[in-house]
């Protein structure tokens, strides 16, 4: 194993690692479970359902939703919950496509990744290399990377903070700070010269990215979901 391998298989593991202790805190796995159900927003889903599947009082579940990243999407309103991914904090650097919806979204790709892999159909990323210009498309299923135009297209990854730094973080300053962090670029070339602007960050092909998150995303699912009676 050569040291871009072990370079890459630390940051997994450390990455694994630090969204599974905020597992155990609630708030990222409370938000996968909201993605899931609500198919991303398209439907809102009553919070009693929702507490049920990561195995909390709905009291508690609305308040982990609120205050997790991405906490601004959550919408709340007569017992019922969603998301509303029309409420923006950043850059609008991609567009998200999930049946006949189509839209844009700001955060990183590597949330993206995630969502994408707790969700029960195909989801579409559309976004522009920030270095070249040029457009970048990936398809993702619950199984995998469908299709990915152009084939060398890259995902970048912030450095990883300390659990303690981020966890002491409001939602609001994760999105601003870190996820502002995470665009696709069309190769890793493209991708240089970001990777020299920013001491620490990682760069992965989308196909080797998702295989991980998807393997992270079911984790982060079976760490909540209740026990069967």
């Amino acid at each position: 194993m050569d040291a871009n391998d072990r370079s890459a298989e630390d940051f997994w593991a450390t990455a694994r690692t630090l969204l599974t202790r905020f597992a155990a805190r609630g708030h990222i796995s409370v938000g996968l479970h909201l993605a899931r159900l609500t198919n991303l927003g398209e439907h809102p889903v009553p919070i009693e359902r929702l507490a049920q599947e990561v195995g909390r009082p709905a009291e508690e579940t609305a308040t982990l939703a609120q205050q997790g990243p991405g906490g601004h999407w959550v919408r709340l309103n007569d017992g019922q919950i969603t998301l509303d991914l029309s409420q923006h904090t950043g850059m609008l650097r991609r567009r998200l496509r999930i049946g006949q919806r189509s839209f844009p979204v700001s955060g990183c790709a590597p949330d993206v990744l995630l969502w994408a892999a707790v969700l029960d159909e195909p989801l579409t990323i559309e976004e522009t290399c920030p270095a070249t210009g040029a457009p970048i498309r990936v398809d993702l299923t619950p199984d995998g990377v469908a299709s990915l135009d152009p084939a060398e297209a890259v995902v970048g990854y912030p450095a990883l903070p300390a659990f303690e730094e981020i966890a002491a973080m409001p939602s609001e300053e994760i999105d601003a700070t870190i996820c502002t962090q995470g665009p696709l670029f069309a190769s890793a070339e493209a991708a240089s010269t970001w990777v020299a602007d920013h001491p620490g960050v990682h760069v992965f092909g989308v196909r080797d990215a998702y295989d991980h998150l998807r393997e992270i995303a079911r984790a982060l699912l079976e760490a909540v979901s209740p026990t069967p009676q």
